[in-house]
């Protein structure tokens, strides 16, 4: 937990990381990355950075934590719990799943994350060797901004214009998979509809190639057109912004369903970004046609 006891962070047999807001009892982002259980999690004082620990794959792990998902703490809805088993780390490393009485209904936990004492979890875990990696984590990520860390500020402009737009944005981090996150859509009653969009976030210029006719390229990677276009999935928002500060988005499903009607049999390698400005009144076009579609 922090200091001021706000947030929390979990690790989990699941191979998962999840930060929490203490007071809603909601988890505010889920962190994809290790191959075998968590073995310790650490979180800064200002919940800046969450570092994790695996245990068998020999990685230390430092996340970073955008501003907007914080202050998603203090919009979030506070649930009460009568009753909760949560996660009991010991030395086998063995995680308990979950099952919590909210005030309104059982709701089932979805992995084997709990809220448990991080700090003597931390010290009896985690090793000097990987505090020591932690603190030189920390001193690298200061001296440079990579392109990792400028898409890591542009998450938290989208997730800032979604919350403007009174929807939900969640981070779904998986490494190369070609998803970033996702857009949930509130309906007029201001509740959450489960209808949304996956989310690709992409920062700078070199994404795009710029031919001379002015018509603007997006280079493929190989599993991008099966992973955006699979079926019972959302479809999904390709999201540029470019060194001009301009925030542009196709629907890069559909962008890749058309390529393929225009060229049977031959796989996407490139997408016409033919963009619209991601705004706040692109959010709300987009809520309208996703809620009259479902």
């Amino acid at each position: 937990m922090t200091p001021d006891g706000r947030f929390g962070v979990s690790g989990s047999s699941d191979r998962t990381v999840r930060l929490w807001a203490a007071e809603s009892g909601q988890y505010l982002a889920i962190f994809h990355g290790h191959t075998s259980w968590i073995y310790g999690v650490a979180i800064t004082p200002d919940a800046r950075r969450i570092a994790s620990v695996g245990s068998d794959d020999g990685t230390l792990r430092v996340w970073d934590i955008p501003e907007a998902i914080l202050d998603r703490a203090a919009t979030s809805r506070k649930r009460g719990y009568k009753n909760a088993k949560v996660v009991l780390l010991g030395d086998s490393g063995v995680g308990k799943s979950g099952l919590a009485l909210r005030h309104d209904h059982w709701e089932p936990t979805e992995s084997t994350h709990g809220m448990m004492n991080l700090k003597d979890a931390l010290e009896r875990q985690m090793s000097a060797r990987a505090v020591q990696g932690v603190n030189e984590a920390k001193r690298n990520a200061s001296e440079r901004i990579s392109n990792a860390s400028m898409e890591q500020q542009m998450v938290g402009e989208v997730m800032s214009l979604v919350a403007s737009a009174g929807q939900i944005y969640r981070i779904v981090s998986e490494p190369d998979e070609g998803v970033d996150g996702e857009i949930e859509f509130r309906n007029g009653n201001a509740k959450a509809t489960g209808v949304a969009y996956r989310v690709q976030l992409k920062s700078g210029d070199s994404h795009l190639k710029v031919l001379k006719s002015g018509i603007e390229k997006f280079s493929m990677k190989k599993h991008y057109e099966e992973y955006w276009t699979a079926k019972g999935m959302p479809e999904t928002l390709l999201i540029i912004r470019g060194s001009d500060g301009r925030t542009r988005f196709i629907n890069a499903t559909k962008a890749i369903r058309s390529a393929k009607r225009k060229s049977k049999g031959k796989r996407v390698t490139q997408l016409v970004f033919d963009s619209q400005d991601f705004t706040e009144e692109a959010v709300l076009r987009l809520r309208d046609e996703r809620l009259k579609d479902a």
